[in-house]
């Protein structure tokens, strides 16, 4: 919300708010009135909410129009006067930085280099070098967790989509994207794509600075060198990690990173098992796919890199969690070889899929 200095009070209990809407007549609520009202409306139901704040003194000019270019407002419960005044109570001061940080991951350079060596798949790499070209990094309409990254000159040559990861550089804002490359779509009336990228994280790299000698190596993965569009990072060729990270305890650092990692594996690996077998679990022939998981094969580790379509089947969810625990085992066709005596009235049936 774009709110006026002139409008802030402090309380004598020292609350700081904002004044967001004085009564005015109906028939005067048009056009911003009205958005101001949708917005107070928003904060009212609990949205988040930032504020900045024009005029002096606070202004860097004195300009009554200019605002404040280092600060946002967090803004909490709305207050009404007697009067019929709303003011919106100020829970804190906010930099540019975090804002535009909120919601991201936090995130060393050390830790990232550490994540990128582990991914055990290949990762096509976009930077972003200009601050108007940021909304081309945008959510996917209907598919809640994706982004679509773009517009660029034609597909990646080097990965699958479904069998690598998309990592995507905003330098200035010490800010990388990264989640699994899905594929490419053109862009409608254009000869532009963007790249699909699914389960999308967002990571703040507290101390990233290309500068510093001890993050070169990282800078040559995600600076490289030439005027491309797409540029590649292979793990298994990069020994990126930080050995330091070995003595952090299960709270750490090191342990969110092997979550975060999990969670990134999951889609592509699923994707490469569907894509591989189809949509239908080997097993029982269920085609549902929102009952379906992409199911390790026994033996496979999918911590040092075992997570291509070779490395797993589609099973049902309730196969997956027999198989897992070894209630039931798999010959090399994926029939049902083994089964404990206490699923036979269940699944017996499957015996001959």
């Amino acid at each position: 919300m774009k709110l006026w200095q002139k409008d802030r009070q402090t309380l004598p209990n020292g609350t700081e708010r904002i004044g967001v809407w004085r009564p005015v007549p109906v028939d005067e609520v048009k056009l911003g009135r009205k958005e101001r009202l949708r917005n107070v409306q928003r904060l009212k139901a609990g949205e988040t909410t930032f504020a900045i704040v024009r005029g002096f003194p606070d202004s860097h000019a004195r300009d009554p129009f200019v605002y404040e270019c280092d600060r946002l407002y967090k803004l909490g419960r709305v207050e009404v006067d007697p009067d019929g005044t709303e003011y919106a109570v100020v829970e804190r001061v906010v930099s540019i930085r975090e804002f535009l940080n909120r919601g991201a991951t936090e995130i060393t350079a050390s830790g990232l280099a550490t994540l990128l060596a582990s991914l055990g798949a290949p990762v096509v790499l976009t930077k972003n070098n200009k601050p108007d070209a940021e909304k081309n990094y945008r959510a996917r309409t209907g598919h809640p967790g994706d982004m679509l990254n773009g517009y660029w000159n034609g597909q990646p040559a080097a990965v699958e989509p479904g069998a690598a990861f998309a990592l995507h550089l905003i330098e200035r804002n010490q800010e990388i994207w990264l989640g699994d490359y899905l594929g490419a779509i053109e862009e409608e009336g254009s000869s532009r794509f963007s790249l699909i990228v699914g389960n999308a994280q967002r990571f703040h790299v507290t101390d990233l600075d290309f500068k510093t000698p001890i993050q070169q190596r990282l800078k040559e993965a995600l600076k490289q060198a030439g005027a491309v569009t797409y540029s590649y990072i292979d793990p298994s060729h990069w020994d990126g990690c930080d050995e330091n990270h070995a003595d952090r305890t299960p709270e750490g650092p090191a342990y969110k990173m092997a979550q975060v990692k999990q969670r990134l594996h999951q889609r592509a690996f699923r994707a490469a098992v569907f894509l591989r077998h189809g949509k239908a679990c080997v097993v029982t022939g269920c085609d549902v796919e929102e009952l379906l998981e992409a199911a390790h094969l026994d033996g496979s580790r999918w911590q040092e890199g075992e997570n291509t379509a070779q490395h797993g089947i589609p099973l049902r969810v309730d196969i997956h969690r027999a198989y897992d625990k070894g209630l039931l085992t798999l010959d090399q066709s994926h029939r049902i070889m083994y089964l404990d005596p206490s699923l036979e009235p269940q699944y017996g049936q499957y015996r001959q899929q």
